[in-house]
């Protein structure tokens, strides 16, 4: 048989399955905030002392810092109720808005930001992950250029950084820029595994397991991670391990994921195992692992002439 006719590099392998990067937002559970900065309705909120302003700033700060940016931003609205002008709330604010993913808001919320003169560091790093947020990554670059010029401890860029060059295949750049943000927060899980996801784009599977295994060493419920470790043992050959542990509802993508990674390695009897599988364990039609089946299936036959 001939196992050259389809030709996968991990680009393209990463690109078919899914192999996630991570931001460093924090996430949000039940929808994103509103937009209205001062927004709300019903009966005015009482005025805060000094002392209280500060106690409602610092609730807001770990709110945002704790995963909750729901009641982070009701938090920050709170004060700005009060006082508009106040920096930290409004920057806490546009934290708010593009841990929810509502970069639109994010980028004009750090822009105000940066046009006043406040933070300029964190105002240039926000508005440059807004952008990479919705796509926009020639004008999220220089932002971000500029973010850990003005500041140098800015992980969240540095990381944003290194998924722009990933993006563009310049390795060795991604590489310094995620050494960068582990320099400045060694604990932050979404930077090894980002690490790990260019590493992986390299084809340095091995090495690209041990990031995927630091990242859930940090945060076990990292769900990106988890998957992209199990890539990255399937792409050694490594398909028992790739497959332990798996939740019953992620066994589909699972075994449709690994079962590619097989095909890819030409190991066609396995991928055609795994992908029968994938489908057998779909509760409803699975179009992708049909359609990857058909194609170890088209390997496995002899070309005519053979």
């Amino acid at each position: 048989m001939n196992t050259q006719r389809t030709l996968h590099t991990w680009a393209g392998t990463a690109a078919a399955i899914g192999v996630l990067f991570l931001g460093a937002c924090t996430t949000v559970s039940d929808g994103r905030p509103g937009v209205a900065a001062g927004g709300g309705g019903g009966k005015p909120a009482p005025a805060l002392s000094g002392d209280a302003l500060d106690a409602r700033l610092s609730q807001a700060d770990r709110a945002l810092a704790g995963g909750e940016a729901e009641l982070a931003y009701k938090l920050y609205s709170h004060v700005l109720k009060q006082d508009p002008a106040d920096p930290r709330a409004q920057l806490g604010m546009a934290e708010a808005h593009l841990a929810a993913r509502d970069g639109e808001q994010a980028y004009r919320l750090f822009r105000l930001i940066e046009s006043a003169g406040e933070a300029s560091g964190r105002a240039l790093q926000g508005q440059g992950i807004a952008l990479l947020m919705l796509g926009r990554h020639d004008e999220a670059l220089p932002m971000l250029e500029g973010a850990v010029r003005a500041d140098p401890s800015l992980w969240r860029a540095w990381n944003a950084l290194g998924q722009i060059q990933d993006m563009r295949r310049q390795w060795e750049l991604a590489g310094q820029s995620y050494g960068h943000a582990l320099a400045a927060n060694p604990s932050a899980a979404a930077v090894h595994n980002n690490l790990g996801v260019s590493l992986l784009l390299q084809g340095r599977g091995a090495e690209a397991a041990q990031a995927f295994a630091k990242a859930l060493q940090l945060d076990r419920h990292l769900k990106p991670a988890q998957g992209n470790l199990r890539l990255a043992l399937a792409g050694q050959g490594r398909y028992g391990e790739a497959l332990a542990g798996i939740e019953p509802k992620g066994w589909a993508v699972a075994l449709n994921n690994v079962g590619y990674i097989a095909m890819t390695k030409g190991d066609l009897g396995t991928a055609e195992t795994l992908l029968m599988g994938a489908l057998e364990k779909s509760p409803a039609f699975y179009d992708k692992a049909s359609r990857n089946l058909e194609e170890a299936r088209a390997l496995r036959r002899p070309e005519p002439g053979w």
